[in-house]
């Protein structure tokens, strides 16, 4: 299965708002309101989430999942792609380089970031 950013991040803003807080909870894919996706391509995406580092949880014997938090980095990543905007142009500059690694897009986030700083509030943020 090819791995979807625009879900990626759509779940990761999903999970934000769950009452993930360090404890154990149950979490079936599907329940979490994400349409015309399969439970089959939801479960994907989230078990790449966890192995990415983002959330910590893992895959239950039911075939659920048990997740306790979005991790330090999976804050941050969404910090950096949360506005709309920057995610398009993230899309946009990743698509004509022909990259997207969560890594680099995650770097293409952060330098429009920066440049949106720098237009609006005149800041240099190096």
């Amino acid at each position: 299965m090819k791995r979807d950013m625009d879900l990626i991040r759509e779940m990761l803003l999903k999970l934000e708002g769950e009452p993930l807080d360090g404890n154990l909870y149950q979490v079936d894919p599907v329940q979490l309101g994400i349409r015309d996706r399969s439970p089959e391509e939801l479960s994907y995406h989230l078990l790449l989430l966890i192995d990415g580092g983002l959330v910590d949880g893992e895959r239950d014997q039911s075939g659920g999942f048990v997740l306790q938090k979005l991790t330090w980095r999976g804050h941050e990543f969404l910090d950096d792609i949360r506005s709309p905007e920057i995610w398009r142009k993230t899309k946009d500059g990743a698509g004509k380089v022909g990259r997207a690694s969560l890594d680099f897009m995650w770097e293409i986030a952060k330098a429009y970031g920066k440049h949106l700083a720098k237009e609006k509030l005149g800041l240099d943020v190096t």
